[in-house]
Parts: C-alpha cells; sequence; structure tokens
C-alpha cells in the first residue's frame, strides 16, 4: 500500500515550451486523496490516465475532448519521484514548459510548496506475468517485483556516445540527486529537420544537451546524463498510471511511444 500524497501550498511557475516556442504559465494546487493527477486547460479538466494518451512526436500527449497537454513527461517524473498521487495543474498554453530541460525545477518547486501526505492509501500496480512490448531492436520488459524499480539502456553505435547503462531503485537511491537533474537531449545535426516539423521551436542550450558530430557542445552533469534523463522519461510516462507498479521496468532504445504501449497493456490488466 502506498500512502496518497499531494502538495501543501500551491505554486506557479513560467517558462517556455520547448516545442511550441511559446511562454506558458503553470500552477499547481493541492488535491483531495481520490482525485488523482488532472491538468486543467480552458477550464477543460483533463484526468492523467492511459486512455486520454494520444500520439504525439518526440514527447508525450494527453487529450480531453478537444484539449490537448504536450510534453508532461518531466513534471511527472518529478511527481512520481516524490510519490505525489494528487494534484491539479492549471496551464496557460498546451505544452508544459522546459526549464532547464529536467525534472530539477519541478522537485525543487514541490519540495518548496511541502508534501502533505493524505488520510488515504492506493495499492500498487502488480502484474501477474512479464509484459513486453517492442519496436525493431528497442523494447521495454516488465518483469513481475514485490517493488518499483527501473533499468534503460541507451545505444547509439558508431558515434562518440556509444551505450550507457542506468539503474534506479527509489527505494535505495535518491531521485533528486540521481535522476532528477538529467536533462533532455537533442542533435545538432537534426534541428533543421524538427524546426521544419514544427518542433524544438524553444531549444536551446539551456534547456537541452546539445550533441554534435564528435562531442557534446554542453557540459554534462552526469557521465551518462543521456540514459539518465530517458529513464526520467520512462518514470514520468509510467506515473500516467497515478500509481507504483510492482515490477523491474527495463528499457532498451525505448522511447515515449513504446512506454505508451506498455501502459495501455499494463491498464488493460
Amino acid at each position: 500500500m502506498t500512502i496518497e500524497k499531494t502538495i501543501k501550498n500551491a505554486f506557479k511557475l513560467t517558462g517556455i515550451g520547448i516545442h511550441s516556442g511559446q511562454k506558458v504559465s503553470i500552477e499547481c494546487l493541492p488535491q483531495k486523496a481520490q482525485k488523482g493527477i488532472q491538468f486543467i486547460r480552458n477550464h477543460i479538466s483533463i484526468p492523467v490516465t492511459a486512455k486520454n494518451i494520444m500520439n504525439g512526436q518526440r514527447a508525450t500527449h494527453l487529450h480531453y475532448q478537444d484539449t490537448q497537454v504536450h510534453t508532461p513527461e518531466h513534471l511527472l517524473a518529478a511527481l512520481a519521484g516524490l510519490g505525489i498521487t494528487a494534484l491539479t495543474i492549471k496551464l496557460s498554453a498546451n505544452e508544459v514548459p522546459i526549464f532547464d530541460g529536467s525534472a530539477e525545477p519541478f522537485v525543487n518547486a514541490i519540495k518548496t510548496a511541502g508534501i502533505q501526505a493524505l488520510d488515504q492509501e492506493i495499492n500498487a500496480i502488480s502484474i501477474k506475468n512479464q509484459l513486453r512490448v517492442e519496436d525493431n531492436d528497442a523494447h521495454i520488459i516488465a518483469i513481475p517485483a514485490t517493488q518499483m524499480s527501473f533499468s534503460f539502456c541507451l545505444a547509439y553505435p558508431n558515434t562518440f556516445i556509444g551505450s550507457q547503462m542506468v539503474h534506479f531503485n527509489p527505494q535505495e537511491d535518491a531521485f533528486e540527486t540521481e535522476i532528477a537533474p538529467a536533462r533532455t537531449y537533442g542533435f545538432l545535426n537534426e534541428y533543421e529537420a524538427l524546426l521544419k516539423q514544427g518542433l524544438a521551436k524553444g531549444a536551446n542550450s539551456e534547456n537541452a544537451i546539445i550533441i554534435g558530430d564528435t562531442d557534446y557542445q554542453s557540459k554534462l552533469r552526469f557521465n551518462d546524463e543521456l540514459a539518465r534523463h530517458k529513464l526520467l522519461d520512462l518514470m514520468g510516462d509510467l506515473w500516467i498510471l497515478g500509481r507504483p507498479i510492482n515490477a523491474h521496468i527495463i528499457g532498451f532504445k525505448s522511447g515515449h511511444a513504446l512506454t505508451h504501449k506498455l501502459i495501455q497493456k499494463i491498464a488493460e490488466q
């Protein structure tokens, strides 16, 4: 059983969307137990649930009726890492701000606002059998366990990046220092193509690790920061389910689309 948690005090933040480039304000408000996590946009409530996932490029998208929320995964990762299960999030635009490209600004804001335990417990999600989703050589495996843990293997063969492997056990490791600071990244040689697709309009060296042909154009926070960030994304996307999963989740070269498939498999149980 897990104690439900929300925040003690409301807080507001302002930033830009990494894909839209638009200025956006976010306001987080305490929520009651059993109400879950929801976004509010244009007076429409968008519950953070598996059924509200929609296909999105390079990010997670949620929708309800005609209203959408883009790129919530870093905020959701912060909620997962801190165990927040009940929260209302108001947005002034449809994309969650990127800040420095990690979950750390959200973690810091939540800890400053305070975390409130609620008088309600929820069950962790248990899976009976191993689950697997794959796309070519990329895959995610969920192995039944007594508690939640994560591993991620990232591989860019024939590049200076090579392979990176990272493990995270929430019961033993500190999310705030080991995973939350890991930033999103992008390849310089893909930038123009992304702009033509209407993406990365707000991307810059202040909110993403820029990767050149032969070296990083940004100073890394960890030697394996790319893999840590992919694990952060994995945690954030899975928190769409709103509670811990008693499983060891292993990602190999996977991204948001495969995680969404795993979420649907778990939700269908």
